[in-house]
């Protein structure tokens, strides 16, 4: 198979349909996922962090995060409200929302 294909998807989005990433990492042999935060997102909660190596432990040592961790879980609790906050206005405008 393939080898040192590195997948990269922002880390919010890659939250919403995992089983497709986990798709990939299993077809394409050596292959790697990167999840990031991009430059001005809002920090992610450290929890959220941990949830996603959980979801991904059969992928251990094939999955990196370069990601901005929130302070504290407050502010990343705050930050993912504000995100969920944002996403109901834009898509009441028609823009969709944000990782949709």
């Amino acid at each position: 198979g393939a080898g040192g294909l590195v997948f990269a998807a922002n880390f919010r989005v890659a939250g919403r349909d995992l089983e497709g990433l986990k798709g990939l990492l299993r077809r394409v042999e050596g292959s790697q996922l990167l999840l990031w935060t991009g430059t001005g997102e809002p920090s992610v909660n450290e929890g959220y962090i941990d949830w996603m190596k959980r979801e991904m432990a059969e992928f251990e040592g094939r999955v990196g995060f370069d990601c901005k961790l929130s302070e504290g879980r407050l502010e990343g609790w705050v930050n993912e409200a504000a995100i969920s906050v944002l996403n109901i206005f834009n898509r009441l405008r028609g823009l969709g929302g944000i990782g949709e």
